[in-house]
């Protein structure tokens, strides 16, 4: 893949707000191999993978929404996988990291 023009990068859109943004400016949130969810900060994992943006308002949205399931299409999370993505989430949050310090 090439990469971007000079001065231009990656754009992705929160899948709760819809905002678009520069890649390096939201999180990602992948599957994994087991098909759960795994907040991917370095986005290094492979497959599906949808992005959240870093505030509150979006992750609030997010753990909350009864259609959570359909965040990965066709691969729905489990009420038990969906938990434990939401308390990754809620520790980066408190944390307050950035996605590009991580």
């Amino acid at each position: 893949m090439a990469a971007p023009p000079q001065g231009r990068r990656p754009q992705r859109t929160c899948i709760v707000c819809g905002r678009r943004q520069d890649q390096d400016r939201l999180w990602r949130v992948a599957l994994d191999k087991e098909g759960g969810g795994r907040l991917d900060v370095k986005r290094r994992l492979g497959g599906r993978g949808a992005y959240v943006c870093p505030r509150h308002e979006c992750l609030e949205r997010l753990m909350n929404n009864p259609k959570r399931g359909r965040v990965f299409y066709k691969r729905p999370l489990d009420d038990e996988a969906w938990d434990e993505l939401v308390r990754e989430l809620g520790r980066e949050v408190s944390g307050g990291k950035r996605p590009e310090e991580a």
